[in-house]
């Protein structure tokens, strides 16, 4: 059995033991385009899927829609038997297209056997040895941008993929983490999927240290991928501007070990795409990190979405990227713009408010100054006592004559720039609610300590009428107002008075 096991490790790796250089990632005129493949479950084995007809035309076929400059694959690339096989089919593929392809580990990557004996019974590794043989395979491809990263590390696959600037030199401008999620508790106490451990994410903060002193002390815009989705992903499943489909609950670990809080303070990462999921596909927003599905691949997984890939647009220093969703018949769905949470699904769900035939050419607001013990703005003018009025520069309560129980209704108008989706942003303590030609967008009122809320409208190019209520109760007050388009431009300076 030993020499049987030898064999099949050199059947895994009968190339030139010699060092492969990796291929360049980089930016092309300010932009790079990634295409993510997840739970792919190539299946070559005798009974099969019939991934060896339906996964060589998805893939191609999206290379060809979309024309990426990288692929990355999320986990469960190879899930049939024998492996060896299912690996040389899969790099042949990525060798036909000729891109550069990441590939992180999936949970079910290590389970599929590696081969037969000479008795025709299939040979299983140990999940460790297995990920070393993938890797081992994979390391020889000259497209293949990753390695098996530091061996004390928790499950294999750790590496970074520097993507470099536009202009041809070796700036690196952002960075892609590929990490391995690996697959199963591993503690009796508790079953599910494993957890990031605390070395994996030390080695990520220690990469991300490393490229942001190098860039002068300012983090890179960067992504991260890997499979099994972190418990952050329950957090932003239902909140209103996530985009997509949740359709089963996300199957993370149970124990949160804080990988998203790493992230979240090295300030790098600004969207992280998994899979693992096959009837998810939403992409939604945690304190400023997009936490994102793709969408599975393989021709057996589970659940009723089509298959397809997801596409990623990053652009060269920005804090910005464009997402958009492809199946298999070449449909796409809701492109989203980050960090502003606009998608084209905005647009499609959405009436559009025409602009008003007004001309005001004085910037600023009128108001009335009510004080009073009322509990929400829409009690201001029956419960509170109207005590000043006039005209500001801005929404500005900072002349609020009493110290508490005080409120303000400014009115004024909003010149939007260009007809589309925007975001108005109100931040308040306590109560504040915002109006556009009458309807409401944004409803953040009651007495509470300060929150921000957001809300959308589809605007025609041109003034808009917005009322705009406001009111403090006590321990504190604060108020702001701004807008953003798709692209995150904000305009703080549209403000009209009547």
């Amino acid at each position: 059995m030993l020499f049987l096991l030898c064999a099949l490790l050199y059947a895994c790796t009968a190339q030139p033991q010699t060092t492969v250089e990796k291929p360049e990632v980089r930016f092309k005129d300010g932009k790079l385009r990634i295409a993510q493949f997840t739970d792919v479950h190539w299946d070559t084995g005798e009974s099969g899927n019939g991934s060896d007809d339906f996964l060589p035309k998805l893939i191609k076929g999206i290379v060809e829609s979309e024309n990426p400059d990288v692929l990355v694959f999320t986990g469960d690339v190879v899930t049939g038997e024998p492996l060896v096989e299912g690996w040389r089919v899969f790099i042949d593929l990525m060798h036909e297209i000729g891109l550069p392809y990441a590939v992180v580990m999936g949970n079910h990557d290590p389970e599929a056997a590696v081969g037969k004996d000479a008795e025709g019974e299939y040979i299983h590794w140990e999940t460790q040895a297995t990920r070393d043989s993938i890797f081992t395979y994979l390391e020889k491809s000259p497209l293949f941008l990753g390695e098996r990263g530091p061996a004390e590390l928790k499950g294999m696959g750790h590496y970074t993929v520097p993507v470099l600037a536009s202009d041809g030199s070796d700036k690196v401008m952002s960075v892609l983490y590929c990490m391995d999620s690996y697959d199963y508790s591993t503690d009796p106490r508790l079953d599910g999927y494993g957890w990031f451990s605390y070395e994996q994410i030390g080695w990520y903060r220690q990469q991300s240290k490393a490229y942001t002193e190098a860039n002068g002390g300012t983090p890179l815009p960067s992504l991260a991928f890997f499979h099994i989705p972190l418990p952050e992903y329950h957090l932003v499943k239902d909140f209103y501007d996530t985009v997509g489909r949740c359709l089963e609950t996300p199957c993370s670990p149970d124990i949160n070990t804080g990988m998203y809080a790493a992230m979240f303070e090295m300030q790098d990462i600004i969207g992280i795409f998994v899979g693992h999921d096959h009837d998810n596909d939403f992409i939604g927003q945690y304190n400023g990190i997009a936490l994102a599905y793709g969408r599975a691949a393989g021709v057996d997984t589970y659940g009723d979405l089509k298959k397809g890939g997801r596409i990623i647009d990053l652009y060269e220093g920005q804090k910005h990227f464009d997402t958009w969703l492809i199946d298999e018949d070449g449909k796409k769905f809701d492109v989203y713009y980050y960090p502003s949470a606009i998608s084209d699904n905005d647009l499609l769900n959405s009436k559009m408010l025409p602009a008003s035939d007004v001309n005001p050419q004085e910037k600023g607001t009128s108001y009335k100054y009510y004080e009073g013990p009322f509990k929400n703005v829409r009690a201001m003018a029956k419960e509170g006592k109207l005590v000043g009025k006039g005209v500001l520069d801005s929404f500005d309560i900072s002349g609020a004559e009493a110290d508490n129980h005080f409120g303000y209704e400014f009115s004024s108008w909003v010149n939007v720039p260009e007809t589309g989706i925007y975001k108005f942003v109100i931040g308040s303590d306590d109560g504040a609610v915002l109006w556009i030609d009458g309807d409401l967008v944004v409803d953040n009122d009651g007495s509470h300590s300060f929150s921000e809320k957001t809300g959308k409208v589809h605007l025609e190019k041109g003034f808009h009428k917005l009322d705009l209520k406001y009111f403090d109760s006590t321990h504190g007050q604060k108020l702001y107002v701004y807008a953003v388009d798709k692209k995150n431009n904000r305009f703080d300076d549209i403000f009209y008075v009547r």
